[in-house]
């Protein structure tokens, strides 16, 4: 299941999910919001509902309600819509839309205003991958 609303922030390697140095061995940093709140969404969305031990109702429910035999339109959009403007930093959330394919990949696209005033669009980051 592949997700193109997420990301890859800026000061993650995005081959390896490692974080990204120079030569010297420095990590490159970036502080804009955005690329704060594309690396808060990308760790909610790696975290799966069960798989703490201490809090089993903590993480998205991607089994229990996504990767099931034709999940709704509604349970789709409440789920994705509500993790990402419960993300810190998020301020509203302009537009979601998905698309799943024959190959039951699913591309998820969004766009929302963060709380510095501006937009933040999932296709300016490189997709997100489920993979269990």
């Amino acid at each position: 299941m592949e997700f193109a609303c997420t990301t890859v922030a800026s000061i993650v390697n995005p081959d390896v999910g490692d974080l990204a140095l120079s030569d010297l061995g420095d990590a490159f940093i970036r502080t804009t919001l955005a690329d704060e709140f594309a690396q808060r969404l990308r760790v909610r969305l790696s975290f799966f509902k069960g798989e703490w031990f201490l809090n089993l109702d903590e993480g998205m429910p991607y089994y229990q309600l996504i990767l099931v035999k034709g999940p709704t339109d509604r349970i789709v959009r409440t789920v994705f819509g509500n993790a990402i403007f419960a993300t810190e930093g998020c301020a509203a959330l302009v537009s979601l839309d998905y698309t799943i394919s024959r190959t039951r990949v699913m591309t998820l696209n969004f766009a929302c205003k963060l709380e510095d005033g501006t937009t933040f669009k999932s296709t300016d980051y490189p997709p997100f991958v489920v993979l269990r």
